[in-house]
């Protein structure tokens, strides 16, 4: 159970603007109760003014999971638990719109656009999890990883929720809340367009009338929306729409 207390002595203790040696001794007194290094800690009590910045960077990362209500046993825990289910979802390999494969449904095309983003979103936030996952590799105290590993389990579970969706949804039928809110798939229509903007003015400037055509009446599906969700958007992106002859505000 965490000690409520001791994290607010930590959020002090950092808190404070300049410290004397009796305050960076009283730090590495904190710290010496968390991790039990006592090579640290007579490092930092033989020159405490030369090691103050240790001290405050350690401490920092034993307040956020802290704050988070954990302690640095159940980080250990969470960490193998999130590391096994992301190398299970990497094992699994990523989401591709390119293969037909990894869960990709053969009406995807014809799926309406929120619903298609679900997986586009997944695809990037799978390169993400992975970047992450190997960030991790390379740190070896658990709180060292803990910001990616909470970052990873978020992801993580997001990535499984919005695959279930997808999996889920049943053209022709109301989705009667399965497929998600007004909220997600104005977030879903946002993340396509922005990753595709880039495509179509590359197609734009090479000339590539087919693909561009094919490209333009997918982002206009997520234009489309836009407009009946009445979202917000950038003045500097109506103005890309209308320069493109999208349907527009």
């Amino acid at each position: 159970m965490i000690d409520e207390k001791f994290t607010r002595q930590i959020q002090k203790f950092l808190l404070l603007g300049e410290r004397t040696e009796e305050q960076i001794i009283e730090g590495a007194d904190l710290l010496l109760r968390i991790n039990r290094n006592r090579a640290m800690h007579q490092q930092i009590l033989r020159n405490p003014k030369r090691r103050e910045q240790k001290v405050v960077y350690e401490l920092n990362k034993h307040l956020k999971y802290r704050l988070d209500g954990l302690t640095l046993a159940e980080v250990g825990r969470m960490d193998k638990k999130v590391t096994a289910e992301v190398d299970a979802m990497i094992a699994d390999g990523q989401p591709d719109l390119a293969q037909p494969k990894l869960g990709k449904r053969a009406d995807h095309d014809s799926l309406p656009p929120e619903i298609q983003g679900l997986w586009e979103i997944n695809a990037e936030r799978y390169k993400t999890i992975k970047e992450a996952r190997a960030t991790v590799e390379t740190l070896d105290a658990p709180c060292d990883r803990y910001e990616y590993l909470k970052f990873m389990s978020e992801a993580y579970t997001a990535y499984k929720r919005d695959m279930a969706k997808y999996d889920a949804y049943k053209p022709g039928l109301d989705d009667g809340g399965t497929v998600g809110n007004t909220e997600a798939a104005v977030s879903s229509a946002r993340a396509y367009i922005s990753k595709a903007r880039r495509k179509y003015d590359e197609l734009l400037a090479a000339g590539d009338n087919e693909e561009l055509e094919k490209l333009h009446e997918k982002i206009q599906q997520r234009v489309d929306v836009l407009i009946d969700n009445n979202a917000a958007v950038s003045g500097e992106l109506v103005e890309w729409l209308r320069n493109n002859n999208f349907g527009a505000w």
